[in-house]
C-alpha cells in the first residue's frame, strides 16, 4: 500500500506571502503591526477560515509571548482552534498542530512543564505526517525547551537523557533545513540554542555548576561549531542578545574571561532597550558578570600561590 501524501499547507498559506509578512514583523519586533494585520485579516468576511485561524495564532503571539498576557493569548487560541476544527478548514490538522504548539509554549513560559509536555505531544500527533517545515521544526524546538528544563534541574540530570536530547537537537536542525530563506534568523537561533545546551548555560548563575556537570572538550567543540553556524550576521536583535550570552559562556568555559565580558555587556545593552524589557535575561547577564569577576580573582590568587610555591 502506498503511504498517504505528506501534509503541507494549501491555498494562500502555501504561497508564503502572508507567512513572510507576519514572520518579518515578528523578527523586527513590530508587535503592534502584527496585531493590526491580524485584526484586519480576522475582520474581513471574504477571507477563508484557514487564514483567520492562522491570523489568530499570530495575534496570540503578540499578546502572549511579547506582552505576557497569557489568559488573553489562550482565549485567542481557543477561537483559532474552533475555526481550525471546522470541516471547511482545508489546513485543519496543520493549524491544529500550530495552535497546540503555541499552547505548549505558553504553558512552558508559565512554568507548567506537565501541561507543556501534553500540548506538545498532541501537536506532534497532528504533525506526524507533515512535510518538514517551520511548523515541525518549531514544535520540536518547543518540546526541547521543556526537556531542557527537566534535564538541567540538578536532580534529573543524566548522561543517557543528555544524549537523547542531543539527538533531538540534531533532528530539529534536520527539519530546519526545509525552512524558508526569510526564516534564516530563526534557524540561526536554533544553532545558538544547541550551543547553549552543550555549554550547560541553563546551569550557570553567579557561580559555575558542580564539576560533574561541566561540559566536556567535545561539548565545547560542538558548541563552537554551532556558534559559527548561528553567527551574528544572520541574527536580529530578537535573538542577538542570546547569541552574545552563549558566546560569552563558551569563553568562560575556555577560561577566557576578558573575551567573555564584552559579549555580556553587549547582551545587557540589548536587554535594557528591548520592549518589553527582558528583566529575567538581564538578571542572568548580571549574574554572569559577577561570576566572571569572581573567576578572575580566583585565577589571580592561583597565579600568586604558584609563584610563591605555596601550592
Amino acid at each position: 500500500m502506498k503511504e498517504p501524501p505528506r501534509l503541507k499547507y494549501t491555498g494562500i498559506l502555501a504561497t508564503h506571502r502572508l507567512k513572510r509578512q507576519f514572520t518579518t514583523q515578528y523578527l523586527s519586533k513590530k508587535f503592534e503591526q502584527i496585531h493590526q494585520l491580524s485584526k484586519l485579516v480576522i475582520a474581513e468576511r471574504s477571507i477563508s477560515i484557514d487564514i483567520k485561524a492562522f491570523a489568530l495564532c499570530w495575534q496570540a503571539v503578540g499578546v502572549g509571548i511579547f506582552h505576557k498576557s497569557y489568559k488573553k493569548a489562550e482565549e485567542l487560541l481557543k477561537t483559532a482552534w474552533k475555526k481550525a476544527s471546522k470541516l471547511e478548514c482545508k489546513n485543519g490538522l496543520l493549524l491544529q498542530g500550530r495552535i497546540l504548539r503555541m499552547w505548549a509554549y505558553l504553558k512552558h513560559a508559565q512554568g507548567n512543564t506537565i501541561m507543556a509536555e501534553d500540548y506538545t505531544s498532541m501537536a506532534k500527533e497532528r504533525l506526524f505526517n507533515a512535510v518538514p517545515s517551520n511548523e515541525t521544526a518549531s514544535t520540536l524546538n518547543t518540546e526541547l525547551q521543556t526537556k531542557r528544563r527537566t534535564l538541567f534541574s540538578m536532580q534529573m540530570f543524566s548522561p543517557k537523557e543528555y544524549t537523547s536530547v542531543e539527538k533531538e537537537y540534531e533532528r530539529l536542525l534536520d527539519h530546519a533545513k526545509y525552512m524558508e530563506e526569510y526564516e534564516k534568523p530563526i534557524v540561526c537561533n536554533f544553532f545558538v540554542m544547541k550551543a547553549s545546551f552543550h555549554l550547560r548555560s541553563d546551569l550557570i548563575t553567579d557561580k559555575l555548576p558542580p564539576e560533574e556537570y561541566w561540559p566536556s572538550p567535545d561539548d565545547l567543540r560542538k558548541a563552537e561549531d554551532c556558534l559559527k553556524s548561528g553567527s551574528p550576521e544572520c541574527q536580529l536583535n530578537l535573538f542577538l542578545a542570546q547569541y552574545y550570552c552563549t558566546l560569552s559562556d563558551w569563553h568562560i568555559w575556555k577560561h577566557q574571561y576578558s573575551e567573555a565580558t564584552p559579549y555580556l555587556e553587549k547582551a545587557r545593552e540589548l536587554y535594557e532597550h528591548v520592549k518589553p524589557r527582558r528583566n529575567i535575561e538581564l538578571h542572568r547577564a548580571n549574574q554572569r558578570l559577577m561570576l566572571i569577576k569572581n573567576l578572575k580573582e580566583e585565577k589571580k590568587i592561583d597565579e600568586i600561590l604558584t609563584k610563591t610555591d605555596i601550592v
